[in-house]
């Protein structure tokens, strides 16, 4: 009998333990499709797949100019579908937990300069997005934060704000 490549197992060990939001799950489906079922390790036996197959595939993934999160997510994926393979006797072992995890380099994010805020904010004075912008200047909120909020957010009277979710975007542009 021939043996399965993994890509035709995907959905059975699928990364289904990783994440509660449904933006962070179909981001996962999103990595799987494009960076484990599409490269050379999806189409190896399952049996096949060994940490010298894995630290292939992380150089593979490197040679694509891939970020480093995303190899790294990449990775943390792998490595949760072939433990759910170990775990319903699959396989004996699993292959990715005997490489080593992908490392991040930390790095300082880059920041609109005083000058450069006044600026977007003088472009933005004459369009609908003006009371957007001052909010997320003002306050440091995250975008999808923003977006989120309600009117039952906002407490005139006490000058306080409550972010109580965010926005994603998903299916329908937004969810």
């Amino acid at each position: 009998r021939h043996p399965r490549s993994f890509r035709r197992r995907v959905d059975r060990y699928g990364a289904g333990g990783l994440g509660t939001q449904a933006s962070t799950k179909a981001m996962y489906a999103s990595v799987t499709r494009s960076q484990i079922v599409s490269s050379a390790i999806g189409g190896l036996p399952l049996g096949k797949i060994t940490p010298r197959a894995v630290e292939g595939w992380l150089v593979e993934l490197r040679g694509k100019g891939l970020a480093e999160s995303t190899v790294r997510i990449s990775y943390a994926i792998l490595l949760a579908m072939l433990s759910t393979a170990v775990r319903d006797g699959a396989l004996g072992r699993n292959p990715a937990a005997a490489v080593k995890r992908p490392r991040v380099t930390r790095r300082e994010a880059d920041y609109l300069s005083s000058e450069q805020v006044r600026a977007v904010l003088s472009a933005a004075q004459s369009t609908r997005y003006a009371p957007l912008f001052e909010l997320l200047v003002n306050t440091g909120l995250r975008r999808g934060e923003a977006l989120a909020l309600q009117w039952s957010d906002v407490d005139l009277e006490a000058g306080t704000l409550r972010v109580r979710g965010t926005l994603a975007p998903g299916p329908n542009v937004w969810s």
